[in-house]
């Protein structure tokens, strides 16, 4: 485990509970470790992860594909 992630969490929590969050009818849950590949810029064994990364966007708010720009 990194170092800053107690830190992490305990910042989140301060957040959620300064916004009126109640943890106990809102539990935080965690997913699976993402890992992410640099050059490919998707997750590493995530495919379900992977498709969440796009979607298909209505006109006029398309995000244009790397042959466009």
């Amino acid at each position: 485990m990194h170092d800053n992630v107690r830190e992490t969490l305990d910042r989140t929590v301060a957040h959620l509970q300064e916004n009126k969050v109640d943890l106990t009818q809102t539990p935080l849950t965690l997913g699976a470790l993402l890992r992410i590949h640099p050059e490919r810029e998707g997750c590493i064994g995530q495919p379900r992860a992977d498709a969440l990364l796009s979607r298909e966007y209505r006109r006029p708010f398309v995000v244009p594909g790397e042959a466009e720009v």
